[in-house]
């Protein structure tokens, strides 16, 4: 099983290199996905009423005594009349019960993983040992702001002392480029924007430094795996050469970051460089393929998602421009255009259940998929409408997306969703039946929630919540499914705690039952890898030294 298929590439060895060949052919096929199968998960539709539109096969009573879940105090919307912008911070109300069962699911899956896995990427917390795909203790450096935010003080202690002396920045292995940037990189830098603890800092920079060998294409486009060892690039066999749109364009915000608190604007400007190539070639419909050739830079096939392979490349272009408290327009030009392509061509509405829903393209037609990679979406939505042409449109399509995100994990048996979903002709249907831990679905429910006071995210993430909590925990942590359709605790388990787990699952679910003013949207943005960063606007002084507009004076992108 790999990590985080497709959105990495990982590992050299030849059973990665047939995952990913096997993916590869999934994507240049998706018309086989279409074909109806009795065999998957189709569930009759009942009309229940705008909210939900069909009974759950799972909703959990536990912690059935808990106080009623509650919206924002003023300012909520609920659909109905115009969205008038989120509520302020302070009407968002703490849940203090729910946030405790939370923060003690990520005690027990960060003390499994010290027990039986410390030091390595992941822990297989079936059979109770660890493994490496990364070599660098991606669970230790993916966790340490989670544990911050809820205030698991010693255990924060134990993952900083780690880094300060056993952080392993010299892999003498071709490891993704891209995962180790969001990943380690990232978290590094929150972890420093929270703390002030200048060893992740100091850390992040002999990292980026490393990472900046990979920007060897004729063009700019990073390769996908580097050695941090000896600075070799090269594309993976599997892509036949070519990049990945999510990996080259999902790495702007840490650099961007790393140069912010370096004073040093080569991160900035050498990873820049590839939205200005992107904007030079993007379609009139904003819509991207996903692979590109490395030497000419333009694109090679058509295949469009913002599911795996292109999802963050759109989310980085509205937070982007949100981090840098909307003083660069470049990046809010670039996506406002995607915007439109995404609105007018993959947008769609299922029938008879009427599920909005994001579809892919192949040869320029729509294909009726939707990966649960695409849960993002709702909250990329909500973060953008405010600086999008349309606001009220946008607000209700990521309404309706994050009703179907939801519907994907309330319709199995195990409370949990699948990998992808159809929208062929039995209107919804089971994709594939695994599951990874992923956090997409949470991560719309959060912020959701942030921007519309409406309770119902709170209690569609707290089933979503409960659902891992019932099928997925085991003595030691929690593991990714195999089946998904089957009952609650039942469902067979793939033996991995992936580390997005503890980065990005569990923070969105603690962060739905905070107060407002926990980790602002107002004040963060959040990575793809849910690492938040404090905006800042550029012409702020970066400590006692020089104006951070001077620093990225020669990398500043052209007016527009």
């Amino acid at each position: 099983m790999i990590r985080r298929p497709p959105r990495s590439t990982l590992s050299s060895s030849s059973a990665a290199s047939d995952v990913y060949k096997r993916q590869v052919k999934e994507y240049t096929n998706l018309q086989r996905n279409l074909v109806s199968n009795p065999e998957l998960s189709t569930f009759a539709l009942k009309d229940m009423g705008p909210r939900p539109k069909f009974k759950p096969l799972f909703n959990s009573a536990k912690f059935a005594d808990f106080k009623p879940i509650v919206g924002a105090d003023s300012g909520a919307w609920d659909g109905t009349g115009p969205w008038k912008g989120p509520p302020a911070s302070s009407a968002i109300p703490a849940d203090t019960e729910r946030m405790e069962v939370v923060k003690a699911a990520m005690k027990h899956a960060w003390d499994g993983y010290v027990r039986h896995a410390w030091g390595q990427d992941e822990l297989k917390p079936v059979s109770n040992r660890g493994a490496n795909w990364l070599g660098m203790g991606a669970s230790i450096i993916d966790a340490l702001d989670t544990l911050w935010i809820m205030e698991l003080k010693d255990e924060f202690k134990k993952a900083r002392d780690w880094v300060a002396h056993s952080f392993n920045v010299n892999v003498n292995a071709m490891v993704s480029f891209f995962e180790t940037t969001i990943r380690c990189l990232g978290g590094l830098i929150s972890s420093y924007e929270l703390s002030g603890d200048t060893v992740f800092l100091d850390k992040a920079r002999v990292l980026g430094d490393k990472l900046l060998k990979a920007f060897t294409s004729p063009v700019g486009y990073p390769m996908a795996q580097i050695n941090l060892a000896t600075g070799n690039a090269a594309a993976p066999s599997w892509t036949s050469g070519s990049v990945i749109l999510a990996e080259i364009g999902t790495v702007q915000l840490e650099f961007k970051a790393l140069s912010y608190h370096t004073n040093d604007p080569k991160y900035h400007s050498i990873a820049h460089k590839v939205y200005n190539k992107l904007e030079s070639i993007t379609p009139a419909n904003g819509l991207l393929p996903l692979f590109l050739q490395p030497n000419s830079g333009g694109f090679s096939g058509n295949q469009i998602s913002l599911g795996a392979m292109g999802d963050s490349y759109y989310e980085y272009l509205i937070k982007l421009y949100l981090y840098t408290k909307r003083s660069e327009p470049q990046y809010l030009k670039m996506y406002k255009k995607s915007l439109a392509g995404i609105l007018d061509h993959l947008i769609f509405e299922s029938s008879p259940s009427g599920l909005t829903y994001i579809a892919e393209m192949n040869n320029n037609n729509p294909v009726h998929k939707m990966d649960h990679l695409a849960c993002f979406v709702p909250g990329m939505l909500a973060v953008g409408a405010q600086d999008s042409p349309d606001p009220d449109r946008v607000m209700h399509t990521a309404r309706g997306i994050a009703e179907t995100c939801y519907q994907m994990y309330a319709r199995q048996r195990s409370g949990v969703a699948p990998e992808f979903i159809n929208f062929g002709g039995n209107d919804f249907s089971n994709g594939a039946n695994h599951n990874l831990l992923r956090p997409e679905a949470l991560e719309a429910m959060f912020v959701m929630f942030r921007y519309t006071g409406d309770p119902i995210y709170r209690e569609w993430g707290w089933q979503m919540f409960l659902a891992f909590e019932q099928s997925c925990k085991t003595q030691s942590g929690y593991s990714g499914l195999t089946d998904v359709t089957q009952n609650a605790g039942s469902a067979p388990k793939d033996d991995t705690q992936q580390s997005f787990f503890l980065a990005e699952t569990l923070k969105y679910a603690y962060l739905l039952f905070t107060d407002g003013n926990t980790i602002s949207l107002d004040e963060y943005v959040l990575n793809t890898e849910a690492h938040p960063l404090k905006v800042h606007d550029p012409s702020e002084v970066i400590g006692a030294k020089k104006p951070a507009a001077a620093i990225l004076k020669q990398a500043a992108p052209p007016q527009v």
